[in-house]
């Protein structure tokens, strides 16, 4: 019964072992990249968009499934893309550029905040995140109707 614990264990370990090398290779961190290893479209929005601010750092991250790009600028904008270069986050101090925003988001802030301007926008499956200079939060659905105030 003693051996047969001791060759459960050995296995028990080796499967643990093999797991840990396989996850290993499934996660292969970040690295650092060129503008011109950027999708297309990330490529096209920061010409468009960012053209005026000067890359600091671009980070690809790389997992089994998918793959993500970080950019960073020097007075500390960051867009967070997608795999296809699909914006998923841009966090901008002095103002995300309103050609970004969809226009409904962009109008409701004009009209019920006037003063204020975006600083963070998050793109997620059922709508907008949006962060405003003035830290009031909003949420927003995916065709940019207004859903609520957030804490």
């Amino acid at each position: 019964m003693f051996n047969l614990k001791l060759k459960t264990m050995k296995q028990f370990f080796l499967l643990l072992a093999v797991m840990f090398s396989f996850t290993g290779c499934q996660s292969q961190g970040k690295t650092i990249i060129e503008a011109n290893q950027l999708p297309k479209e990330a490529q096209t929005l920061i010409k468009t968009h960012f053209s005026d601010l000067t890359i600091q750092t671009i980070f690809q991250e790389k997992d089994f499934m998918s793959k993500e790009y970080e950019v960073i600028f020097t007075d500390g904008t960051n867009i967070d893309f997608d795999k296809k270069g699909k914006w998923e986050q841009i966090e901008k101090k002095n103002g995300v550029p309103q050609g970004i925003i969809l226009p409904s988001i962009n109008t409701y802030i004009k009209t019920k905040h006037p003063e204020a301007f975006v600083v963070k926008i998050d793109k997620e499956k059922k709508g907008y995140d949006v962060e405003l200079n003035n830290k009031i939060e909003i949420k927003f659905g995916s065709k940019g109707e207004f859903l609520r105030y957030d804490d």
